[in-house]
């Protein structure tokens, strides 16, 4: 039976703050329809799943439905010149398809630059969040 992704962060916190020693503060750093890993970064988790739901319907492959992958790709709808602002922030090679790579690029543009990026979808997800 597969666990909402909230649910499968806090239990994973959890155990890791019970097994860990010394105990340190873990945060969610990916989140996907199936997957959260723990480590880096703290979002609110709602504006998260509603901006990716608005740009992408949470399908890690798809392009901008109207102007092609030149304006949007992957969960976020990562434009080029940002893949590669964020392969320069971030310091290695994205690939904005691998759903990974494209939140580490989301995400980190999120926490350093707030929501700016999706003005363009805003009216989709902020009512949500």
């Amino acid at each position: 039976m597969d666990k909402p992704p909230l649910l499968l962060a806090i239990l994973l916190l959890v155990g890791s703050l019970l097994l860990s020693s010394p105990i340190k503060p873990l945060e969610v750093k990916y989140v996907s329809l199936n997957r959260c890993v723990l480590v880096g970064y703290a979002h609110n988790w709602q504006q998260v799943y509603d901006i990716q739901k608005c740009e992408s319907g949470y399908d890690s492959e798809v392009c901008n439905a109207e102007f092609g992958c030149i304006a949007g790709m992957g969960l976020w709808q990562i434009i080029p010149s940002t893949l590669k602002y964020c392969e320069k922030k971030l310091g290695r090679e994205l690939d904005a398809f691998n759903a990974e790579d494209n939140n580490d690029c989301g995400l980190w543009l999120l926490e350093n630059e707030g929501d700016r990026h999706w003005e363009m979808s805003k009216h989709c997800w902020e009512l949500s969040t």
